[in-house]
């Protein structure tokens, strides 16, 4: 699938460890709302194939994924191709019409969900636009608290999409995010994942959520990144050449 298609925020093959050494296989990524595209290679029906087969390929234990959209079956495609995968989903929406989910899907023979839940981003946890946003999307971080069958090891996944427009509301959604994290997951194992609309040098995001996480980018034994930031994609808008996180 062309780059251009997608926003992605890591799409790569992470595993991490739980306390007992039991390894995961974990990932995100942005699977672009239903649009009405005229270039085939960005219309949903081309699309939806490729993201089954990107997770079957990397064989993923969790998979957070953004801005599925509960129009034009977009989320009802998704959900069902997980669901002939193996994988059961924990997900919510942002309680507007069109019904934008984050979602954490986990494969069902290995995790055993546990709880569950979600938050909104913004000072008083009520679904509006806060601090600098200037778009139409309200957003929310989705969790599940999950325990891996074989072995008994709890572990938090927390999905999150942050604001495109305002680098006030980044800066709070990831204080949000991180306070909400440590308050929810206590001493458990926690991973934090999504479309965080940032560039890796940015430290407002990447300083303040690793003083307080591991950077998985920066742990791993294995990194694979395409040339430059391999979080930002490239489109035209308008004949306008962009480069956008």
């Amino acid at each position: 699938m062309k780059k251009t298609a997608l926003r992605v925020l890591f799409l790569s093959l992470i595993t991490v460890a739980c306390h007992a050494g039991t390894e995961l296989k974990v990932g995100t990524y942005n699977i672009k709302s239903y649009s009405s595209e005229t270039i085939p290679q960005h219309q949903w029906n081309n699309r939806k194939g490729f993201i089954l087969k990107l997770v079957k390929d990397n064989d993923y234990d969790v998979i957070g994924m953004n801005e599925i959209r509960g129009i034009n079956h977009q989320h009802d495609d998704i959900n069902s191709l997980m669901n002939d995968a193996g994988y059961d989903v924990v997900e919510y929406n942002d309680a507007g019409a069109n019904a934008c989910y984050n979602s954490i899907f986990y494969k069902r023979s290995k995790i055993r969900k546990l709880d569950e839940g979600m938050y909104f981003l913004s000072p008083d946890g009520t679904a509006r636009l806060a601090w600098d946003m200037t778009n139409s999307l309200v957003r929310f971080t989705s969790w599940g608290k999950f325990e891996v069958i074989e072995t008994g090891e709890i572990f938090y996944y927390f999905e999150t999409h942050h604001d495109v427009s305002g680098s006030i509301a980044r800066y709070e959604e990831t204080r949000l995010n991180i306070d909400k994290i440590r308050e929810i997951s206590g001493f458990y194992p926690a991973m934090f994942s999504g479309d965080f609309n940032t560039v890796y040098t940015d430290g407002v995001f990447y300083g303040y959520a690793s003083a307080y996480m591991q950077d998985c980018r920066m742990n791993a034994e294995n990194v694979v990144i395409p040339d430059g930031d391999g979080t930002i994609i490239h489109h035209t808008v308008d004949g306008v050449e962009k480069w956008e996180p």
